[in-house]
């Protein structure tokens, strides 16, 4: 058992070492006070936190940085309680049924973690003893590999390679059916993903329920030069409050996100209706359950967008994979496409919300471009809604600058990253 230490820790797990009266004690991670007495690792924070309970599971939604509160808003719109939120995630209590019409129903959420288990672990021998006593049967379905992210910081298990390990030996030992593989070698939708994370000493497990990330609807088999992704898409819709009612135009629209998310929201298609999450494998999954909140989901769709909604490209390639996109997406008849430059949609677009990824002119265009881009932006916002334009872009310039150049008052909604470049969400004060 020492050999599975290795070099990770300070010697063998039972080195003895002298508290400052010079009384001897064994290395087993306990605080004691200069009398030898054992203190508590920190005030007011419990050494071990119970497990995943059946009647209420503690989860952290994982969101696009900087638009939590966008996402904490749709998890209490689901009825789910909401106890905060922290940069890129909200916290969230529900119970199983909650957890899957979460999955099935949040458009800005990347997945959702499951909290199996929290402890206090100082040395090696906790750490595997504590993981030894987590419900690792109620989530982990034999046969299916387990795919490891491990983190550390602030703590004296750092090194994340011999934590790994000790959770691989744990999940051997407690059952031979599961087998942790290197994250490289297996697909994502093929393996179960468990995350550790190592934070002042305090050991946090978590299991993803979401398998796939949430951003793949299913739809989008076809990208352009720089698509936007569907849940910070979402998020723009959302914050520009636009629900469906009113028009709404995407005359750069390349692959088409922005119209598809948008008939989505119209029509109230849950985005994850046609494809399947990492919890309908586990052990404790209730398919009859799930059966039931996707009927439910299914019951409350529209058979069509109450408003029209627009898309154009100047490209014929990126209109053409638009289209599929919005057939596989089943929202091929709520969306009219048009071939046409962003100056020719003025005229045709009466009463639109006007939205847009334009080219940043760091991967795609240049940027001295990008000014005459807001311009026309929002000259045609103002010409759609004279009294009261609506425009929504994603841009890395500021609402101020732009506001200046479009002639439309911003405000910026959100400040994220899409395809690593970081970029604001901008939308009509």
């Amino acid at each position: 058992m020492d050999a599975l230490y290795g070099p990770f820790t300070n010697g063998p797990a039972r080195r003895k070492r002298r508290t400052h009266d010079g009384k001897r004690r064994t290395h087993d991670g306990k605080r004691r006070t200069h009398d030898g007495k054992r203190r508590p690792p920190s005030i007011g924070i419990p050494e071990y936190i119970p497990a995943m309970k059946a009647e209420q599971l503690e989860c952290h939604v994982v969101t696009p940085p900087g638009v939590e509160e966008i996402t904490a808003g749709e998890c209490r719109d689901l009825g789910l309680t909401v106890d905060g939120t922290e940069p890129g995630g909200v916290g969230i209590r529900t119970d199983s049924r909650g957890l899957f019409l979460a999955n099935l129903h949040l458009r800005t959420a990347s997945r959702i973690l499951v909290r199996i288990g929290e402890f206090h672990a100082a040395t090696f021998y906790q750490l595997e003893d504590r993981l030894a006593a987590l419900p690792w049967s109620r989530v982990l379905p034999k046969g299916v590999p387990v795919s490891l992210r491990v983190t550390s910081r602030t703590s004296r298990l750092y090194h994340q390679r011999g934590i790994a390990e000790r959770v691989a030996g744990v999940l051997a030992k407690v059952d031979s059916g599961w087998t942790v593989v290197p994250g490289s070698e297996v697909e994502e939708s093929a393996s179960q993903l468990v995350l550790v994370r190592m934070s002042h000493d305090r050991c946090q497990v978590r299991v993803d329920s979401s398998g796939v990330n949430l951003h793949r609807r299913g739809y989008r088999s076809e990208g352009g030069e720089a698509p936007v992704r569907e849940t910070i898409a979402a998020a723009l819709l959302m914050a520009s409050g636009w629900s469906g009612t009113t028009p709404l135009l995407d005359p750069m629209s390349g692959s088409g996100t922005f119209p598809i998310e948008a008939a989505l929201i119209a029509r109230r298609i849950p985005p994850g209706l046609n494809r399947s999450f990492a919890c309908e494998r586990w052990p404790g999954h209730d398919p009859a359950l799930a059966a039931r909140v996707r009927e439910e989901a299914r019951a409350g769709i529209l058979p069509r967008a109450t408003a029209p909604i627009m898309g154009g490209d100047r490209s014929v390639t990126a209109l053409a994979a638009a289209e599929r996109n919005a057939e596989r997406a089943g929202v091929a008849e709520d969306v009219t496409w048009r071939r046409a430059d962003l100056r020719d949609w003025r005229g045709s677009s009466s009463g639109s919300l006007i939205v847009s990824n334009p080219p940043y002119g760091v991967r795609v265009g240049r940027p001295e471009a990008l000014r005459g881009v807001h311009a026309e932006l929002g000259e045609l916002a103002r010409s759609a809604r004279p009294g009261a334009p609506g425009l929504a872009l994603l841009t890395p310039e500021t609402a101020t600058a732009v506001s200046r150049v479009s002639g439309v008052a911003l405000r910026s909604a959100f400040l994220t990253s899409n395809g690593g470049i970081r970029v604001r969400g901008l939308v009509s004060s």
